[in-house]
């Protein structure tokens, strides 16, 4: 690990470049979870998925570059309750992803067809340092190499 700078400026810069992800993150994540469920598509409550119907328009801002042949849902997964077991149901064998990001935006996981297939498939999340009995599909919520306190999680299946 790095050295934190000695300069005012340095240290400044280097906290906003670390934390910035952070606080856009938490805002985008308190503008979704705070509407209710079926109000507006995408947005809802927090571990339940919410879906975007129909084909976005070009005004459409959620995801900030989106494919507009793409049928979208989101969950923001909170897991100061504990484990959030996540299912995907058998696709036919049609292509999805559903990449996981941490509240840095690093993407952890990205459950789809080229990475896990298509059959169903069954996970659960953990936060760091969460003691845990086995599960079949275990994803820790942030990546091996820079392990970081993580207990929201935005998944989006596409």
């Amino acid at each position: 690990m790095a050295k934190p700078a000695d300069d005012l400026r340095t240290l400044s810069r280097e906290a906003y470049v670390h934390l910035y992800p952070l606080v856009t993150m938490d805002v985008t994540r308190e503008q979704c979870v705070s509407v209710p469920a079926d109000v507006k598509p995408g947005f809802g409550p927090p571990n339940q998925f919410h879906h975007i119907r129909e084909f976005p328009s070009a005004d459409f801002r959620i995801v900030v570059r989106p494919n507009f042949d793409t049928l979208y849902s989101a969950s923001w997964l909170d897991l100061t309750g504990g484990p959030v077991d996540v299912s995907i149901d058998d696709t036919g064998d049609r292509y999805f992803l559903m990449p996981m990001l941490d509240t840095w935006t690093d993407v952890f996981a990205v459950p789809g067809k080229r990475t896990t297939g298509t059959g169903t498939q069954s996970y659960t999340l953990i936060a760091p340092g969460e003691q845990v009995r086995v599960y079949a599909h275990l994803m820790p919520s942030s990546q091996e190499r820079n392990r970081r306190a993580v207990d929201m999680i935005l998944a989006q299946d596409h």
